[in-house]
């Protein structure tokens, strides 16, 4: 779940908090709220600024949130399309920002029990219970003659089996045209005894149900609508999972399914001629252009109807493609070829897919396109090889594409029988012998010199230093390893060694034993 300051900013302002913030304004993303440190901004963090004299002087940033103690001087808050609150509190900095650290908190443990309450025995009723546990409005389910399926406890509105008087209501136009509508928006006044947020859910583009709030005088933001969105998903998902699951399961074991998952799991499979047929009649050919990812579930591996529900939600998203569950996670193929002919770009189908790994909270490994389906096995262990390495080097990522982890995959290859240490450029050792000896930094010179693919100029500006100081360096560096970089094959060892330092942490080259040197101060 994605949590943003818009969301953040309405929930403290539920909380007693007397808070101004701009009640159009999306937000951005949160990862990581923190008090306002010079210096320390970091895309994505909510800054605690201790007054509003000192947000003036800041240097302002549109991919960060902002919360400011005290108001404007002028009484009027300008916020600037900044995602700015400003809170009126006798709390100091680091009460307030203890505050906003627990709401982000419950924020992310909402999401999971969101989650998680889909495969509860009775699922509509724990979404609910888990809905109100953060949104601070009375909400309830009904269908589309206005007839209450399930409502929060504390409703005054949504205790008689109808909220509206449906006799006069399916006469009035404004309330037969509110089925169409499939974002959010405030339910035709007239026709309600309150004032209601609503958001229709439409199953196969026909109007099923509704999710209605009573939010009574109070102003909607865009935070309380995210936080609304997040419940109304929840709710379709287990109305869906608990009025569909034998649809869902028989979408598992379709013939096009069925074919891919033998061409997965049996590579000699006698029946290879029935399974081309098969995909043929479902406009798959065996030497179009194909991508795999391996999509993994975490904590959701162990749900029963979960991982399913998501297989159908990329496949729905992603129309040319097929999702399987399997014991590794989710196997997700995607026709590039079908694509095209619908006008969908490489980068809109990344976008997609990146959005529904987050959306999920889940991560994937990716292939290299590929042409021919009967090596569909070969791919999914390059799904499967990114998104170990890739965890690794970058966790921060949603997906990781094989592509980018080849070189490091030929050296995790090579290192299985050879430690990395006995593989490295000679020179190299001899460069950190030197450094351990005199107190100089050669060998972090000469990587950066090496990483900038043996560019002088380039080198020097990476470093801070004068390029004529870094030829001077290089020529010692030359005079200590005796590189030849004439020699393709000398170079191309330099690269990988440093490239396996790196994968090792920068482990010294030398071993405890030759370490006893002392490392001089500069």
């Amino acid at each position: 779940m994605v949590i943003t300051s818009a969301m953040i900013f309405f929930l403290l302002s539920n909380r007693g908090n007397r808070v101004t913030f701009d009640l159009k304004n999306p937000g951005v993303e949160i990862h990581l709220p923190q008090q306002y440190v010079p210096g320390e901004e970091r895309p994505g963090s909510l800054l605690v600024v201790d007054s509003y004299d000192r947000f003036l002087s800041i240097e302002k940033s549109d991919r960060c949130a902002y919360v400011v103690l005290g108001s404007p001087q002028n009484g009027e808050a300008n916020f600037n399309g900044l995602s700015v609150a400003y809170i009126e509190t006798d709390k100091n900095t680091g009460q307030v920002f203890n505050e906003i650290i627990g709401i982000h908190c419950a924020l992310i443990e909402w999401g999971y029990r969101l989650k998680t309450a889909l495969h509860a025995s009775k699922p509509i009723q724990e979404v609910f219970a888990v809905g109100r546990s953060i949104y601070p409005r009375e909400f309830c389910l009904a269908d589309n003659y206005s007839s209450v399926i399930a409502y929060t406890p504390g409703s005054r509105v949504f205790k008689r089996p109808e909220f509206a008087d449906f006799d006069e209501a399916m006469f009035d136009e404004e309330f037969i045209n509110a089925e169409k509508f499939t974002d959010i928006f405030l339910f035709p006044e007239h026709t309600a005894p309150e004032r209601l947020l609503c958001m229709n859910i439409h199953t196969e583009n026909d109007f099923q149900l509704r999710v209605l709030a009573e939010v009574g005088d109070c102003e909607v933001s865009e935070g309380e609508k995210q936080l609304f969105r997040i419940i109304c998903d929840h709710i379709k998902m287990a109305y869906y999972h608990k009025n569909n699951e034998d649809r869902i399961h028989r979408r598992q074991n379709d013939p096009l399914h069925k074919a891919l998952r033998k061409l997965l799991c049996d590579k000699n499979s006698a029946d290879k001629d029935e399974i081309w047929e098969t995909l043929s009649n479902y406009g798959w050919k065996r030497d179009q252009q194909y991508l795999l990812a391996l999509i993994e579930l975490g904590h959701h591996q162990d749900l029963e109807l979960l991982p399913i529900f998501l297989c159908n939600k990329l496949e729905f998203e992603l129309r040319e493609s097929c999702a399987l569950k399997t014991d590794r996670g989710i196997v997700w193929i995607f026709n590039k070829s079908l694509s095209s002919k619908n006008k969908r770009s490489i980068s809109d189908v990344y976008q997609a897919l990146a959005c529904f790994l987050r959306d999920t909270v889940t991560k994937a490994g990716v292939s290299e396109f590929f042409e021919d389906l009967s090596s569909i096995q070969e791919y999914l262990f390059q799904a499967e090889t990114a998104l170990r390495l890739g965890k690794m080097a970058k966790p921060e990522f949603w997906y990781y594409k094989f592509e980018d982890y080849i070189i490091d995959y030929f050296l995790e290859s090579a290192t299985r029988n050879v430690s990395k240490e006995n593989l490295y450029y000679k020179g190299l050792k001899k460069l950190e012998e030197y450094d351990l000896e005199n107190g100089t930094d050669l060998l972090s010179t000469f990587k950066h010199y090496a990483e900038c693919m043996f560019n002088t100029g380039t080198a020097a500006e990476q470093i801070y230093v004068h390029r004529s100081t870094l030829i001077r360096r290089i020529e010692k560096i030359k005079a200590i390893c005796g590189f030849d970089l004439t020699n393709i094959d000398e170079v191309i060892h330099i690269l990988l060694s440093i490239r396996l330092m790196k994968s090792a942490e920068s482990r010294p080259l030398l071993s405890q034993h030759d370490q006893s040197f002392k490392f001089k101060t500069a």
